[in-house]
């Protein structure tokens, strides 16, 4: 993945990119499009990313989204990147609690590879990661019993392809 961006920059958002960090697997170009410019300033500094106060094209055109906002600002958001991005698909990732993929895709288009997760307290541990993409309804993975729970340190990390 070359590009990717977080629309939102809050608490989850934020443990996220520095478990990406800690892992040293920040993209190359990173996006946060967040109103909050306290969350602007400190992406910036912190993880080097390119900051928007608003949706723009430039973080539209990210092969990887992550959208980190608030479920119910959730619907608006995705109309914004609707009327912005090109056509060709995306990864979207999606954190926001009890929006579910058909709900995505009816608002984004179906050309995009969706994943939800709920990551919450592991993603700041970090413990765990749990995802289902859409394009493989009967897939999952999970951080098994015998890592205790926890992330292996010697596995090689995940790329997310878009």
């Amino acid at each position: 993945m070359k590009s990717m961006t977080f629309f939102g920059g809050g608490h989850m958002a934020s443990a996220m990119i520095a478990g990406m960090q800690r892992a040293n697997q920040l993209p190359p170009h990173l996006m946060l499009v967040d109103p909050d410019a306290q969350a602007r300033q400190r992406w910036s500094d912190c993880y080097g990313a390119r900051t928007f106060e608003h949706v723009a094209q430039e973080p539209c055109l990210s092969d990887c989204w992550l959208m980190a906002v608030k479920p119910q600002q959730m619907k608006s958001l995705c109309a914004a990147i609707a009327g912005l991005h090109a056509q060709p698909s995306r990864c979207v990732i999606s954190v926001a609690a009890g929006i579910r993929l058909a709900r995505l895709q009816s608002w984004l288009g179906p050309q995009h590879r969706y994943i939800r997760c709920m990551p919450n307290t592991p993603a700041a541990l970090p413990t765990r990661l749990d995802t289902v993409d859409s394009k493989r309804p009967s897939r999952s993975s999970r951080a098994r019993k015998g890592s205790g729970g926890r992330m292996n340190p010697s596995t090689k990390p995940c790329s997310l392809r878009a």
